[in-house]
């Protein structure tokens, strides 16, 4: 078996999409610096010198930001002037980005930042101030006091450091402590042993002999990237609702794979997670509820 290196690359960006958003464009990508691709976001420096990123992708987060920097006459004087309505959603804040950059920066260098944090805070809007790595693995927000990471397990360097446990958490079952990630074919014999009772010698033979075996093994290490690359690219490339419909697409398929979508409901219920007292509160709601709000049809 032959994996390229190169193939292995151009196939990546084929499937991140890079390559046929370039073929419909019929050229590169305008440089956007730190901003954001397709909606309003960049950072911006206070007055006394933090670097911050703010966001603002909806409506709330976009009224939030023009309040708490006092820039609504402003922003209606410039809506007046090019006859656009920011208010309306990202295009015409993407569009005019350069125009809406120059007064945030020139509002966010009259303020200090901890005025500024303290009135965005108040205002609900996205942003937070940069942090280099360093400074984020030493937060006490972010790991030390964050459920998400665990005791580090048993590392070859003897190293010891925090470790995350799952992403998603089940409100009614401890998380536990993590655990080391399976080695490609750890549990191959014990596989072929439990579950199809094979004896040592036949499995052992087996290995020896089966190419399929170890293709279906290589298929399953693909299986997980493509998994992630589809990840990567609904984080990376779709706006909100865009990012809801897939996770809800995602969910139906896995579902349907093991027979428990009826093609209306599914028998799960979404969490909102509360961070601020490390609770979750249950929110059930139907696949096809969610899936009217994510792509607006009835």
């Amino acid at each position: 078996m032959r994996v390229p290196l190169g193939d292995v690359a151009m196939g990546t960006v084929a499937n991140s999409g890079a390559m046929a958003e370039m073929l419909y464009r019929g050229a590169d990508r305008e440089r956007l610096g730190n901003a954001i691709w397709g909606a309003f976001g960049r950072d911006f420096r206070s007055r006394d010198g933090v670097r911050f990123m703010v966001a603002a992708l909806t409506a709330k987060q976009w009224a939030g930001l023009v309040a708490a920097l006092g820039l609504a006459d402003e922003i209606a004087t410039l809506e007046s002037e090019l006859g656009v309505h920011f208010a309306d959603g990202d295009e015409p804040r993407f569009e005019h980005r350069h125009r809406l950059f120059a007064l945030f920066q020139a509002r966010a260098a009259q303020i200090d930042w901890a005025d500024l944090s303290a009135r965005m805070t108040e205002a609900g809007c996205t942003f937070e101030r940069y942090r280099t790595m360093h400074e984020a693995a030493n937060d006490p927000e972010l790991v030390a006091n964050n459920p998400l990471f665990g005791p580090s397990p048993a590392n070859p360097s003897g190293f010891s450091y925090p470790a995350p446990r799952s992403f998603a958490n089940l409100p009614a079952e401890d998380a536990g402590d993590p655990a080391p990630a399976p080695y490609l074919g750890q549990h191959t014999e014990e596989v072929l042993a439990e579950r199809l009772g094979l004896a040592s010698g036949t499995i052992a033979d087996l290995v020896d002999r089966s190419v399929h075996l170890a293709r279906a093994l290589w298929f399953s290490t693909l299986l997980d990237a493509a998994m992630h690359r589809e990840w990567i690219f609904r984080l990376g490339r779709l706006n909100a609702e865009g990012r809801i419909a897939h996770l809800i697409s995602e969910i139906i398929e896995r579902h349907k794979f093991v027979g428990l979508y009826d093609g209306r409901t599914l028998p799960v219920s979404l969490l909102r997670a509360c961070r601020t007292s490390n609770t979750t509160q249950p929110r059930p709601a139907t696949g096809r509820a969610w899936a009217i709000w994510c792509c607006g049809t009835g």
